[in-house]
């Protein structure tokens, strides 16, 4: 996270760093009044990418940022002033220049507001979008904008190769007061008002940290031969098989076999939030649930993908959570990067791990408290079915056969061959393709577990989760997008924190 401060001041400025929480005994209300705010900011490292079609390399640290979006808003979170200052405005002896000269260099003493009128609270974005038909920049906004307008600026679909930077967001909303001898006489100005001194001084401290958390997929293979194991167990009053592992203590069964093939046709991503509702400042994950895309199932049979894209959701958005080669019918989902087969696995997608590396990549939205610059403040709460979800879209090869080398029970002394024909072709089905009239199936990843390969991942706001190799098996694949129990592709990711390694998610 970068590190914030904010004066609400008479005339004032201070580029502390102090880590204290905004949070912390609300202040008096600084609503009313004529008033300055002096701003000094913490810069990090920025996420910039760049694009090879529609995959694109994985992140690596990077260090500029393009520009900077101030909003100062009263009690209502109504925006009563608003900045936006861009590199090009470097050196001008204007309030943008001012303000980009003073806040982006780390070794400034920041930038003093004078004469901002009704002011309670200040929000941040970095990289941001613009809203210039609503929100007027440079100073007092015309019209009366409530700062949720943020909102329809940070969406998956604005978050593109064109925009070419990853928007960075945080807030205070409660004040604290501050006394004139901590402000410093080196600091930049801009004038808002008549420039009238008053007798108050006011703080705020924030932290901003990248607005979306991205998964990076950068291998997909099946696996050709293997051993499925299956224990039974009850639902409601009927014995069902479920996959195992051979470790499992209820193991029942084991099928081997070969064979196996598949076309990668496509990954998507559902159960991910269509746009941010960060702003106004929220805490509790309630309030993101209208934005919530659901995994959407087959409704009367009917496929909720369609021609390679998420039939309930625009053009737009589909734009970088569906990929997939449809032109008149599904193609090879890469031909430039397609796999080698290893062992038993042949890989059809691998974005290789060099210099030139891809990844298919996935942002999404996690929600966090813009406010909070306390030590747990990434750890928000548990998203439960709210956690992103992968589908790996394949078509069946043509002429393929799998065969069974063995089916086999568990007895008390050993594994013995199936005798029952019923059971036999029960368990074979088990890990047979899918009974689908286009022999499409999916392999639906719900679950994302850690380098333990045991603990579930805790999705985090502002974090990459790169997804070196899924594997899919034929116990794998569903003809549905619905995640069951018994069809989940659990894979293991690596974690890369920005903070924690000090660099930032670049799509280079």
């Amino acid at each position: 996270m970068k590190k914030f401060t904010f004066i609400f001041a008479a005339l004032a400025l201070l580029a502390s760093a102090a880590l204290t929480s905004c949070q912390k005994d609300p202040a008096p209300s600084v609503d009313e009044g004529t008033k300055s705010i002096a701003l000094s900011i913490n810069f990090g490292g920025v996420a910039t990418k760049a694009v090879d079609d529609e995959l694109e390399s994985g992140f690596v640290a990077g260090d500029d940022y393009e520009s900077l979006q101030i909003y100062f808003t009263n009690d209502a979170g109504d925006i009563k002033y608003a900045y936006n200052a861009t590199s090009s405005d470097a050196g001008e002896d204007t309030p943008a220049g001012v303000i980009w000269d003073k806040l982006v260099d780390a070794a400034s003493n920041g930038v003093k507001f004078i004469g901002l009128d009704a002011v309670s609270g200040v929000y941040v974005t970095a990289n941001g979008e613009l809203a210039p038909e609503t929100i007027t920049y440079g100073g007092a906004v015309q019209e009366n904008v409530n700062v949720k307008a943020i909102n329809e600026l940070l969406k998956i679909e604005n978050i593109d190769v064109d925009k070419n930077l990853m928007p960075y967001a945080g807030a205070c909303t409660q004040l604290q007061p501050l006394g004139d001898t901590q402000i410093s006489a080196n600091a930049g100005e801009v004038v808002v008002g008549d420039g009238a001194v008053g007798a108050e001084y006011w703080k705020a401290e924030l932290s901003i940290r990248p607005v979306v958390s991205r998964f990076e997929v950068s291998k997909v293979g099946v696996k050709t031969s293997g051993t499925t194991y299956f224990k039974e167990v009850d639902n409601e009053g009927v014995k069902v098989l479920e996959p195992c592992d051979d470790t499992d203590p209820d193991v029942k069964y084991k099928v081997e076999w070969t064979g196996f093939d598949a076309d990668l046709i496509g990954i998507y991503m559902s159960n991910f939030y269509k746009s941010s509702p960060l702003f106004p400042n929220k805490t509790v994950i309630k309030d993101w649930t209208a934005e919530l895309f659901s995994t959407p199932g087959f409704n009367e049979g009917v496929s909720p993908i369609a021609e390679g894209k998420w039939t309930g959701l625009s053009d737009d958005q589909n734009d970088g959570i569906s990929y997939a080669n449809y032109n008149n019918g599904y193609q090879d989902f890469t031909t430039a990067h397609v796999g080698t087969t290893s062992d038993t696995t042949n890989y059809l997608f691998d974005g290789g791990s060099d210099a030139s590396a891809v990844v298919v990549p996935f942002n999404f939205f996690v929600p966090y408290s813009l406010s909070d610059r306390s030590a747990t403040a990434d750890d928000v709460v548990d998203l439960g079915a709210a956690c992103p979800a992968l589908h790996f879209q394949f078509k069946k090869p043509e002429n393929l056969t799998i065969s069974y080398t063995s089916v086999q029970d568990n007895t008390s002394d050993s594994w013995q061959d199936v005798a029952d024909n019923n059971l036999k072709q029960q368990l074979q089905n088990a890990v047979a393709w899918p009974n689908s009239t286009d022999g499409i199936a999916y392999a639906n990843v719900t679950k994302f577990l850690n380098d333990d390969q045991q603990t579930e991942l805790t999705v985090k706001p502002g974090l990459i989760y790169k997804v070196q190799e899924v594997v899919v098996e034929p116990v794998n694949l569903s003809v549905s997008t619905k995640d069951t129990d018994q069809f989940n592709v659990y894979v293991v990711v690596k974690v890369v924190g920005f903070d924690v390694r000090n660099v930032y998610p670049v799509f280079d």
